[in-house]
């Protein structure tokens, strides 16, 4: 096999390799939109629920049961860990498109054209940007914007439980033993949630 036929076949193998890995990253940027599409339906799903709960509390408050405050936080909690697990999904396939697909993009188009001095840093340099600001948000003033998705259910939680509160305060109820129990449960659902979200959004 002559050199030119040699050369031949192994721009070949380059470039079924790069289609290779071009379908990868298609594939993988779909699921990551995918993500992002799911993430807003769960937003919306949060912010109707919070706006439902705030249309029906004057009914809640007149049904004597606030126990009831103490059970609809974990409807939020729920809504929060949904969009926690959106958000790992998302930052591992970025990961892996930064760290893996899209440098083996930029060597096979390199090794295409060998001869020629070609910049190619520039390719797919947004996600090896880090992907704008919100990639860039090791500040804790930027978690509250960052992690807004799953902060507005937790905030939902804590209102419900603070409404709790001032209903048994305002009637003068004793917190019966089944509400100390749900306080603690409550108590440590909030902690696992927002302890994970610090978790997520500090994610190297």
């Amino acid at each position: 096999m002559g050199e030119e036929e040699k050369s031949t076949a192994s721009k070949e193998v380059i470039e079924a390799e790069l289609n290779v890995v071009l379908e990868e990253y298609k594939t993988l940027r779909e699921e990551l939109l995918t993500n992002i599409d799911a993430s807003r339906q769960v937003l919306n799903l949060t912010l109707t629920g919070a706006g439902l709960f705030l249309a029906i509390s004057p009914l809640l408050v007149q049904s004597q049961l606030p126990s009831i405050f103490l059970v609809v936080p974990f409807l939020f909690y729920a809504m929060a860990w949904a969009q926690l697990r959106y958000v790992l999904l998302s930052h591992d396939i970025s990961d892996y498109l930064r760290k893996a697909v899209e440098p083996q993009i930029r060597r096979n188009l390199s090794e295409l054209t060998p001869t020629t001095q070609r910049d190619l840093s520039q390719v797919l340099a947004w996600s090896s940007r880090g992907g704008g600001l919100l990639k860039h948000h090791k500040s804790i003033l930027m978690v509250p914007i960052a992690g807004a998705n799953y902060g507005i259910p937790i905030l939902a939680a804590v209102f419900s439980i603070a409404a709790y509160f001032v209903l048994v305060v305002s009637t003068g109820s004793a917190i019966s033993l089944l509400d100390w129990l749900l306080l603690a449960v409550n108590a440590c659902a909030m902690i696992y949630s927002v302890v994970w979200g610090f978790r997520v959004e500090f994610k190297s």
